[in-house]
Formats: C-alpha cells, structure tokens, sequence
C-alpha cells in the first residue's frame, strides 16, 4: 500500500505540474497554439523536464556599427551579435530578420537567418544594408530582431542606423528683383523732361544665370505725367548683378506749379507663370527745387507684367463635363476676403524677422505679471461625501483652486512663494465682486485634503468665503529690473539699462539676446533650419551715457560658426547721453541660406570684455555704463510700420479682409496695449509664469499694419485691464476708428477655459464667468463713448455649441460671437482607425469642408443660435488641429504643409460662409513652424508661412488662401455644378458618435462673388486623380480675366526644404464656350469684370 500510495503520489504530483505548466504557457503565449500540436508538446516536455528548472530569457542583440554613412544605393556592411541568455534550458533556436521602414526603401542582404544557441552563447553574423538609388537624404532607423522560435514572447532587438548622404546640388532661387531711384523726388517746370537714375539688382541665386526684366511706369489715370523714354525698357541682368540706367519722365505743358505728384517706377519678370517684382513709389514736384513736398499718398499697386503662357496639365481619369451655373442672388451681403492671425515676436519661431526691430523690450522698461485666479474653499468631507470641516484657511486668505504647488517642482515650474507679495489685486466676478487692496503675501498653504495650492493672503478679511469656483480674483504686479533715475532725453520710456563695470553678484554687466534659437530643433526629416538670415545692410543704434566719459562698450553680433556680423568696441567719449549708430553690411552667403541644424544668432552689448579678446582682455571701466532705446534690424525696410518689409509683403500677397492679433497678450497693461516700441515692458499672463518675459506688439502698431495692408484689424483685449484702463483704450480706438471700415475689439482669448487641466490659457480663463465679465467690461466701453465702427466680440467654443447659448442667454453689450471650429485630418469619434495611406487621409479632409457646415453640424447649429440672438457669427481661429501621434509624422506634416492639405482652409472657410453665413473669418495663424504634439515630434502646425527670410514662402493654406482672396468681394451670390462626378462618404455625427450617415461630396465645389459688375469664381477639384473640365453659365456675357491657380501633381509637394508651390497666374477669356480644365486637388480663382 505504501508503493501504492508512493506511485499515486507521484503522479497527482507530475499532474499538477502539468497543469500548472499548461496554464502559465496558455496564458502567456497562447497565440501559439496555431503553430501545432507538436509545438504544444515539446512546451510541455521543455516546461516539465527538470520540474520547471529552465529559466527563458530574452536574448541580447547589437549591431556594430552603429551609424555608417552611404550614398544613395551604397551596400553597407554591418554586424549583428545575438546571445542566448536562457538558463538551465536546451539549446534555442532564434528567428533573425531586420525591421525596415517601408517609407524608405531600406533592403538587407539576407532578409533572415536562424541560429540555434546553447544557453550562454552568441553568435555573430554580417548582413548588408542597401539604400534606394534615389533615397534622399536622411537618417534611416532600422533594426535587426531575434525571436525565439519554441517562445515567442522572448526576444530582443537593436537599432542602428543608415545615413544617407547626398551631395548637396545647388538649385535655382528665384527671388523678387529690387529696384532702387535716387534721389525718389525731383522737380521740373511744365512739360520739362526730369531724368530718375535707378538701380535694378536681381536677386536670384547665382545658378539661375541672367534673366530678362522689364522696366516700367505706373501712372494714375489723370496723371499730368507721361514717359519720355521708352515706355517699356528691357534689360538682361545675370543673377546678383545690378544694371543702372536713367528713366524720363515729362510733365504737362499745362501742369500746375506746386504740385507734387506720384508715380512709381517697377522692375518686372515672369518665370514659369510666376511673377517677380518690386517698385519704388516717386514724386515729380511741378515748378523748382524749392516748392514743399506733399505728403505722399498710400502707395498704389504696380500694373502686372504680362504673364508666360499657361503651363500643361496632368491628365487623370476621364470624367463628364461638368457646368457652374453662376446665379444672380446673393446668398451673403458684404462679405470680408479671408483674414488671418498674427502672433508675438517668439525667439525660436519664425517670427523671429516679424518685427523691424528684433530686440525684445529695447526701452528696458518694468515687465508686469497681470493673472485671473478661480477661487476656490476646500473643505473636508465625511465617509459619504458631505462637507463638515473648513479647513485651515483664513477668514482673510483666498487658495486658487487648481493649481497643486507639489507640480511646481521646487520653483522650477509655477510661481514662488512670495511671487504676488505686495501685488493689487480685485475680486472681479462672484458673491465677493468689488472687494481690492493689495496682497500681504504670497505663500503654498494645504488645502482641506492636505494638497498645497496657491495661497493669497489679502490686507483684509472676506465677509464670507468663496464658494464652489464662484469668485475670480485679478492679480496685478510690476516687476522693475532696470534703472528708473536715467533715461535718453525725449525717450517714451521711464527706465535704462545700467551696466556695472565689473561683474559680481547681482551685478548686471550685460545685454545678451538669442534669435532664431529654434534652427536646430529636430524634426521629422532633419532640422527645422534658420528663420532669420543676416545679409545686406544693417544697421545697430543705442543710446548710451557713461559716467565717465572715455569707457567702453564692447558689441558682438555673430551667429557662431560663421563670420560674425558686426563686432564693435564704441568708446562713449562724451559727457550726458549721445545716440550711437553703426551701419554694417553682411555679405550675401556669410549667414548662408540651408534648412540644416544651425546655431542662434545672438547681440551682446556689454561693460566688460569678451574673455577672449585679447586686445581687450585687461582693460576695465572706471564707473557705469546706461543704455537705452536700442535697435537692431535691417537699414533697408521702407513701409512705414513698425513691422518688417518682409513681412508686410508676404501679408500683402496674402491680401487678408481682417487682421486678428493675438499673441498671447492677456496680462498686458495698458501702458504697453498703447505704448511705443520704446516705452513698453514685457508680460505674461499663465499661472506658470514667474514674471513677465515676453514682448508683444501694441495696438496702434496693429492698427497700422493692418492700414499698410488694407484689412480691418482685430484685437484681442487683455481681460486683466481695470475699468479706469478700458475707459482709455475706448479714447483711443475713438481716434482710429475712422481710418477703417470696422475695428474688433475681443475679451480675451477662449476666455470659456477652466482654468485648470489642459487649459493652455490657465491664469487668464474664467470658464462659466466669461459672458459676465465680457458684459461688464464691455459696458464700461460703450458708456465711455464707444465709435459704432468698433464692433466687440466674445469668444464661444465650436466643440460644445451650448456654449454659444450661455454667452447669448447672459451677455447683452457684444455685437459679435465667434467659434474656432478647427478640424483634422482623422474623423473624430471613430474606434478603428484607417490605414494612414495617402488616398485614405484625402478622403476624409476632402470630404469634411463640406459635410461639417451642412445643416444641424456644429459650425451650423452655432451660427444659427447666434444669429437668432441678434448678433453676428464669426470664426476668430480655424485650420488643422492634428496635434497627435497620429498619423506617421511624416506623412502627416506633408499633408499639413503642401499641396492637397493647403486646399482645404479656404475650402472650410468658404463652407462656413456658404452653409452657415459666416462672412467673418481669420485663419489660425500667420507665422508658426512647429508645435510639439503628443506624441513629443514636432508638427508643422500652425503657420500658413514657412517662413520670412530662409526659404521666403507661404506653405499650401497660405498659397491657397492667397488664390482665394483674389475673388472674394462683394457678396456671395450663387453657384451650382452639375456633373464632374461625385463620391461618397460615412461619416459619424458630430453630435451622436453612435449615429453614421451617408454624404455625397462632388469633386467640383464653386464659391461665386459680385461686387457692381466685377466678378469672381473659385472652383476646388477634391479628386485625388482626375482632371475635370467645366463650362460656365454666366449671368452676363463674360469678357476679359485673370485665373489665378495654385496646383502640383504631387499631393505631398511642399515648401518646407525648397520652393515647390507657386501660384500660376495668367490671363483668360471668361465666355460660355471654353470647357475650362481643373486639375487633382487645386483650387482656382477667376476674376472678371462684365
């Protein structure tokens, strides 16, 4: 019996070992069970044999070396070395094959190998890596992983990479020509000839050889002024060279003494169907050299030069003919040409050159910190969540409600303790509204659950204690880091820069700023590449003062790793303060144009020698150095704004109706809302913010630009202003209120944010107390006296429509509401995602412009709850929002910068003034080259310019905005098409993700516009392939126009490494016969006059 029992035993014990292996392999790697019973069987027998004593391990893989560097199609040799790292088991045998990007065309020489190891040994093998002959020039990962074969679950991998170099081919640039008169004015009797000298320089690079350039005049109608040359000269002119010659100019016999009148003068050439130019504004004075000059008019756009003939087509799939019927009826009276945002002067971004000026605060004037808190009473709760304690606070504290202190990181993130002390502050919105003094101090007090939170405590005691985030405390405080005893005379600010002679603890004996530090950011195919290039003249002016004449100043301009660009030592030889100015040119191709990784640019203005000056190394200043009112910038810009040529250029190709500034201006005061470049101070706003460290343009800079560019501007108000500050704006705005059609004024930015969580805006957000604030504010203006030509706006929420029924039910001061009905390119809302292939992303962003702003959609639903509330909708922000992991980075920043993704902003933004009214409207934004998303990769949201100085060109949606504009006026009347074909979509409902429908989108979608007898057509082909042709059915008899035409045959084409997209401009015959050919993905204008 007791054998009997022995083997009984035994074998409940080999049993459950058995089971017990069984069970852990069926739970770990049951996904192998397809592999066959075999396999089963020798888990088992592996698992058993020893009772469990063999431990699998992953293996170790590397790969030697780990980055070479090859040609395209170069075979590189590489080494791998896989060790088996398993104990107390039979030898295993691994699976060894590469991973390889299917985007890059990688190959290996072999695909697969299998090694069978003993426990503790490795092996290592050669394989070959061949790129494509064709790849371009890039960093390619790739790796090599071992599986093994009996255990799936264990295997190891190593990455390496293949670095494909290509010769660096230099391509042709073509630029705009300059053209240069001087001197711009000159005097002549009547019907005297008055000889202009100019000076046309082509800026081409250098391997586009000579071009051909016309040179002509452009006078008014009733000019009293003719051509007494040839009206049209033509000159050739090899790339960077100049030609000079004289261009006469003769004046009526019967003109009148006195009269100063203008005319430009203009260099032109066309390549390919684009257009190069630039003039210069002239003044021919009627009688001598002594008769005053009148102020010059705004300058007049030049006559186009006529343009190359229009280029060939690419064929696709036949489809039938299609018609535009164009209708009579006005769907939407005076509608705005498609506006756009700028932003603030941001170091790393390629707003670096927005501004004249690139220094930040040049005046050296106080930085103010100005913030929205939502207050908030912690107390403790019971066992089922009823509140009984109080907690610690006292009756004379406030604790903000989100904002745990352990996520400031000791300081480093957040505000320290002490940050608001002796701040103003005022109980804005809430039971506890009207309560100000000033705060006693700033500290990190635990709430009632034991979380410390922002802690203010105030110079007197609350009647009662804020409720449930019922109450908004405004905070505001000065920050003053400079000198307020000197000052230059005449300056607008109050304060300088001083600079000890010697360095020390908090001593200052430097000004040091970085531009364009975001160039060797990484992206998706390299770097993201300069934004700011440094050629041709400059000019670096300050004011300085020291106390004892004869020390000096020590000035460096350099982006490291070239030549620098100006190094100065300035001795300040005079008593009191003297204005310094140093011109310097920088050769072309010293900061040399590329998109690779580079350096920032970076100005030094110091007391104290660069250690390594060796003229200088031992010399000292006896006393103090100030500096005040600096520039530096380029000493050629010519517009009368404060913003660069650049700039203002590129906005005027774009021609924007409306100009919205937001620039992350929240906290500004209103000394720097109005203040001069030189006699403002920097801010900041975010509940994050230590001080203010960021510089933003004021409104009367705004207003001018968007004057230069004949837009009507939109500001974005601070919300932090006080009553006394509002009353003032008002008097200002009064002042420029007639030099516009209409001025925007809006409370803040998404104002309807929580103030908490993902709010990026948090320290400016009041949530659910926006239409009462926005209310009383705005109260306050419209009692002070405000024009009817500014029109206020509140921002609404395009995601949740009910938000528009809040703003509507509890404000009745603004005149305007506005959403920002963003989108992107994946339907939201969808549990499987598509494959992110090119063809499937089309799909969507193709389809969505129009399926979004059908009837009962959200951008629909929000404009109807406005417009019944009396006032009217507007859409303050609209463009991608695709600030995900997905799609692959690659593909996703092709389509958000080229050619079929730039289609779809004007394609959305004319949806929403068809479908939903929308007559107001300003994309999302003007200058931006990255935002990082979640993923952590850099995505090229939300510029619709690449950038102003390195590559000089608009992305996809500014091309396609550009096209868009040059026929949006007037009102939109009607327009049908019938044929060119259709497809269909599902689609999930915005309001009821469990609901699909149907839509029918047709390829061809037509926008038409009248203004008196001038009309104009915009035809978007979404076909992914085919080219469609069209006849139009007019309202009158057509005649002579202009189409205008942005299109490429590659979808993906981009600006982002070199020009690809330009607009095609030509001139056409708009008539009833012509079929009228529309290529994939573009978008077209027409414009005509009957």
């Amino acid at each position: 019996m007791k054998n009997l029992d022995f083997v009984r035993s035994a074998f409940i014990i080999v049993v459950g070992v058995l089971l017990v292996a069984f069970s852990t392999w069926y739970l770990m790697e049951r996904t192998e069970i397809l592999s066959g019973p075999q396999a089963l069987v020798e888990r088992l027998v592996a698992q058993v044999s020893g009772l469990g004593s063999c431990e699998l391990k992953n293996p170790t893989v590397s790969i030697t070396p780990r980055r070479q560097e090859g040609a395209p199609g170069e075979r590189l040799k590489f080494s791998f070395t896989v060790r088996n790292n398993n104990l107390n088991c039979d030898p295993a045998t691994f699976d060894i094959r590469p991973w390889l990007d299917p985007r890059y065309g990688l190959s290996a020489e072999p695909r697969l190998h299998v090694e069978t190891l003993a426990d503790g040994t490795s092996v290592t093998r050669d394989f070959i890596m061949i790129s494509p002959a064709t790849a371009e020039a890039r960093e390619i990962v790739f790796n090599q992983k071992a599986v093994n074969v009996s255990s799936a679950r264990h295997w190891g991998s190593a990455d390496a990479r293949y670095v494909v170099m290509v010769e660096e081919v230099e391509t042709c640039v073509r630029r705009h020509p300059s053209i240069s008169v001087r001197p711009a004015t000159k005097a002549g009797l009547p019907g005297q000839i008055v000889n202009y000298l100019f000076t046309v320089t082509n800026n081409n690079s250098s391997v586009c050889g000579e071009s051909d350039f016309q040179i002509k005049p452009y006078f008014f109608t009733d000019s009293v002024l003719s051509s007494a040359s040839t009206p049209i000269m033509t000159m050739k002119i090899a790339a960077g060279g100049q030609v000079s010659k004289t261009y006469s100019v003769k004046s009526s016999a019967t003109a009148s003494l006195g009269d100063s009148v203008r005319f430009n003068l203009g260099a032109y050439s066309s390549f390919e169907g684009v257009n190069y130019r630039h003039s210069q504004d002239l003044f021919y004075v009627v009688g001598t050299s002594t008769v005053p000059v009148s102020a010059p008019p705004v300058p007049v756009e030049p006559v186009e030069p006529v343009p190359l003939p229009e280029p060939p087509l690419t064929e696709g799939e036949p489809i039938s003919l299609a018609l535009i019927t164009i209708a009579a009826d006005s769907l939407v009276n005076n509608v705005y040409r498609l506006g756009v945002n700028i932003g603030y002067t941001a170091s790393a971004d390629t707003s670096v050159h927005f501004r004249k000026n690139i220094v930040r605060n040049p005046g050296f004037e106080v930085s103010t910190l100005r913030s929205n808190y939502v207050l908030h009473h912690f107390r403790t709760k019971d066992g089922n969540g009823k509140l009984i304690g109080e907690g610690s606070i006292q009756a004379n504290q406030a604790q903000e409600f989100c904002w745990n202190t352990d996520w400031s990181n000791n300081g480093n993130l957040g505000q320290p303790i002490g940050t608001w002390n002796d701040a103003d502050y005022e109980i804005m919105s809430g039971p506890l509204k009207g309560i100000k003094g000033v705060v006693q101090d700033f500290t990190y007090e635990a709430d009632a659950s034991g979380a410390p939170h922002y802690t203010f405590t105030l110079d007197k005691n609350l009647p009662r204690r804020p409720g449930n985030t019922d109450t908004i405390l405004t905070v505001r405080k000065t920050f003053d880091d400079f000198d307020s005893t000197e000052k230059r005379p005449g300056s607008p600010g109050q304060r300088s820069l001083r600079l000890e002679p010697e360095t020390g603890p908090g001593k200052t004996t430097l000004l040091n700023q970085l531009y364009d530090d975001g160039s060797s950011t990484v992206v998706e195919d390299g770097y993201s590449g300069k934004k700011m290039i440094v050629e041709g003249r400059w000019r670096l002016s300050f004011w300085a003062k020291a106390a004892t004449p004869g020390d000096k100043v020590f000035i460096s301009f350099v982006r490291p790793g070239t030549p620098g660009f100006l190094s100065e030592v300035v001795t300040l030889d005079k008593a009191g303060w003297q204005e310094y100015d140093i011109p310097f040119t920088v050769p072309v191709g010293t900061d040399a144009r590329h998109t690779n990784a580079a350096p920032p640019v970076g100005l030094k203005i110091s007391s104290v020698p660069d250690q390594y000056d060796r003229v200088y190394k031992d010399y000292r200043n006896r006393s103090q150095i100030w500096i005040d009112d600096v520039y530096l910038g380029e000493a050629d810009n010519t517009n009368p704004t404060v913003f660069s040529d650049q700039a203002v250029a590129m906005l005027k190709e774009l021609n924007p109706g409306v100009l919205r500034y937001w620039g992350g201006n929240l906290g500004e005061p209103l000394v720097n809302v109005l203040g001069s470049e030189w006699g403002r101070g920097m801010s900041r706003f975010a509940t994050r913010a230590k001080t203010g460290n960021e510089y933003f343009s004021s409104l009367p800079e705004v207003l001018d630009l968007a004057k230069e560019i004949d837009a009507d501007p939109w500001y974005v108000v601070p919300p932090t202003l006080t009553k006394e500050e509002l009353k003032d704006l008002t008097t200002y705005v009064n002042s420029r209120a007639g030099e516009f059609n209409r001025i925007y004024l809006e409370y803040g930015n998404e104002m309807w944010g929580t103030g908490c969580g993902s709010d990026p805006f948090m320290g400016a957000t009041v949530g659910f107390h926006l239409p009462k604030m926005a209310d009383e504010a705005f109260e306050v203006m419209r009692d002070a006296g405000l024009s009817s030509k500014v029109k206020l706006i509140i921002g609404g929420q395009a995601a949740w429509v009910g938000r528009q029924s809040q703003i509507e039910a509890n404000s009745d001061s603004h005149d305007i509401t506005a959403i920002a009905p963003y989108y992107t390119m994946i339907e939201e809302g969808i549990t499987n995602r598509p494959t992110p292939t090119v063809a499937n992303l089309l799909d969507y962003i193709y389809a969505s412009p129009l399926i979004r702003n059908k009837a009962n959609n959200k951008t629909n639903q929000s404009s109807k709850i406005i417009s019944q509330a009396g006032r009217e909708p507007a859409i303050y922000e609209i463009n991608f929002h695709d600030t995900g992991s997905f799609p692959p980075i690659a593909l996703k920043n092709k389509i958000l910068t080229g050619q079929a993704g730039g289609i779809t902003l004007p394609l959305h933004m004319l949806h929403a003034m068809k479908e939903s009214g929308i007559r107001i409207q300003t994309a999302f934004s003007f200058l931006q080259i990255y935002f990082r998303d979640t993923g952590g990769t850099m995505t090229r949201l939300w510029g619709i310019a690449r950038d102003l100085d390195n590559i000089q060109a608009y992305r996809g949606t500014g091309l396609a905005l550009s096209v868009a504009n040059k026929a949006v006026f007037g009102d939109l009347i009607g327009s049908n098409v019938v044929g060119g074909g259709s497809w269909s979509r599902t689609m999930v409902d915005e309001f009821d993700r469990s609901k699909k429908a149907d839509h029918v989108i047709p390829y061809l979608q037509s926008f038409a516009f009248k203004d008196g007898n001038r009309y104009g057509l915009i035809v978007f082909n979404v076909h992914q392939t085919a080219t469609i042709k069209s006849k139009l059915d007019l309202p009158g008899v057509g005649g002579a126009g202009t189409r205008y035409q942005l299109y490429h045959p590659d979808p993906l084409a981009t600006n982002e490494r070199s020009v690809n997209l330009t607009i095609q401009e030509v001139p056409v015959t708009i008539d009833e016969i012509t079929e009228y050919e529309f290529p994939p993905h573009s978008i077209t204008s027409f414009t005509w006059s009957e």
